[in-house]
């Protein structure tokens, strides 16, 4: 075959491809054309059926509200025709206690028209009975005079009285002073006797205590500390002045106090436990002599 009517067959053919073609592709979009609108009308079909679903929605919700609503009222109409029922069970009540007492009240009327007739009767009486009283009034209003001028004559009396019993008041209170003073009297007597037997007995023990030191003097014939080696007059008025005075006053005496009061230096040859064993050994020899004596 020649190459110009294969190439003209193949054009041909191309062209009848391509005609073919532009035709499908027309008839396609102009499906595509109709489906798209096809598809925009099925969307705005949709979206009024959403819009009418949420107005359903909405309009139910109301109905739902609505018919809690009427539930609620209808239990409320419930529970105030219950009370309304019980109130009107408690006026039946009442009024049938009101029909019962107004016969018993009725019952009472019957009653105090009789007592009413009763006391008429009374009445009567008691008018008759006035004249009497008014009779009986001018005697005791007499009878009250009478009583009254006793009265001023008891009370006259009484003035009298109250006059002797201020006296007899002011008496007894001078009484109760003079014991108030008394029983002061008595609390300073007796502890004033308490001060003397107290005075007495330093008064024994002082005695006894200066007829040793003058025993002593007597055996020493010197102040009783002097006789203890190392007291002179100034230590022995020292040891005085602290309250010893004898032989037995030192020998009781505390060594560290004695050093103390006599104010002793430590360079001083000065030795208070010595004049202390001293001094219990003399008394003690002392008081044997003076037992020898006796």
């Amino acid at each position: 075959m020649d190459i110009g009517i294969i190439l003209a067959l193949l054009v041909g053919l191309t062209a009848g491809v391509l005609a073919a073609l532009l035709i499908d592709s027309y008839h396609l979009g102009q499906k595509v054309k109709q489906a798209n609108s096809n598809r925009n009308l099925t969307q705005q079909e949709l979206d009024r059926t959403k819009t009418d679903m949420a107005n359903v929605e909405k309009e139910l919700a109301v109905a739902q509200n609505e018919l809690k609503n009427l539930s609620r009222e209808t239990t409320r109409r419930e529970v105030e025709a219950a009370a309304l029922q019980g109130k009107l069970d408690t006026a039946a009540a009442r009024i049938e206690a009101l029909n019962h007492n107004l016969d018993q009240v009725n019952e009472h009327l019957d009653e105090l028209r009789r007592d009413n007739r009763a006391l008429q009767g009374q009445l009567q009486s008691a008018h008759s009975e006035n004249s009497l009283l008014r009779d009986n009034l001018q005697r005791l209003e007499t009878q009250l005079e009478e009583a009254r001028e006793e009265n001023r004559a008891i009370c006259q009396q009484m003035s009298v009285t109250e006059v002797e019993m201020k006296h007899l008041r002011q008496k007894l209170e001078e009484m109760r002073e003079q014991k108030a003073e008394a029983a002061r009297l008595r609390r300073q007597l007796s502890l004033a006797e308490d001060n003397l037997r107290a005075a007495q007995e330093e008064i024994e023990q002082l005695s006894g205590r200066i007829k040793a030191l003058q025993a002593q003097i007597a055996i020493t014939g010197k102040n009783p500390l002097e006789v203890i080696k190392g007291i002179g007059p100034t230590y022995a008025k020292r040891l005085n002045e602290y309250g010893i005075y004898t032989l037995e006053d030192l020998a009781q005496a505390d060594p560290a106090a004695i050093a103390d009061h006599i104010e002793l230096k430590p360079w001083q040859a000065v030795y208070p436990a010595a004049w202390i064993t001293e001094a219990r050994a003399l008394a003690a020899k002392i008081n044997e002599e003076i037992q020898e004596q006796l």
